[in-house]
């Protein structure tokens, strides 16, 4: 539930992807993304639901420059599918799934096929940069204040509390953007990235970055070089 890499070229972080693929071709073109230079993507989670191409955006896991952590809508699929359970489906199609519902049989064997891909997603993620600055990533809420207890809690049996925290907080995004003088800041990590909450635009506030920014809503989709946020 907790994974650590490293970047040896540039590393760019996005905000929700929803099935919007040809925003994120559009917004890599622009930053002259080079996996070959040892560039990196990485996801706040919610690949999938709401845009056109949840399918194809989860392909996007194949990729060796590729990680992500585990969004709300990544695990409302897998309790869909996995648990076989139809108010579990309902509430999946309610928030977005309704594009399984268009599936091949083909496709859906694929899926299938990737469920225990989608479940070995973590929770956090923690990039370390060529300039030794550590990124954390979660997609709603860090919900601790301290990085290194959460990777310890992580590492361990996590709650389930805490685990449907990191997916559906919003309690501190809202502060932040009600309260402009406040600074949260998580302990032992230099920034972390969320996504989850549709914004404006990016917001940052102390160390944590909110990238949001609606793609699927018609807002630009949020692709942020991190050397630039820290």
């Amino acid at each position: 539930m907790f994974r650590r890499i490293q970047c040896l070229g540039r590393a760019f972080v996005m905000g929700d992807l929803h099935g919007c693929l040809p925003a994120l071709r559009r917004a890599l073109q622009q930053v002259d993304f080079a996996p070959g230079r040892g560039d990196l993507l990485l996801s706040v989670g919610d690949l999938i639901d709401r845009g056109p191409q949840s399918l194809a955006c989860l392909r996007l896991l194949t990729r060796p420059w590729f990680h992500a952590v585990m969004g709300n809508h990544e695990r409302l699929l897998l309790d869909a599918l996995l648990g076989a359970d139809t108010a579990a489906m309902a509430l999946w199609q309610y928030n977005g799934g309704g594009w399984y519902r268009g599936l091949s049989s083909a496709q859906r064997l694929w899926l299938t096929a990737w469920l225990p891909r989608l479940r070995d997603l973590p929770l956090a993620l923690e990039c370390q940069l060529h300039s030794g600055q550590r990124i954390g990533l979660v997609h709603a809420d860090p919900v601790l204040s301290d990085w290194s207890a959460l990777r310890s809690c992580l590492q361990q049996d996590p709650p389930t509390a805490l685990c449907q925290q990191l997916l559906w907080q919003r309690a501190r995004v809202q502060r932040a953007l009600t309260e402009p003088d406040y600074q949260p800041r998580i302990q032992g990590v230099d920034l972390v990235c969320l996504g989850h909450t549709p914004l404006p635009a990016p917001l940052k506030r102390g160390n944590l970055l909110w990238l949001d920014t609606g793609a699927y809503l018609g807002g630009p989709l949020s692709l942020l070089a991190v050397d630039d946020w820290v």
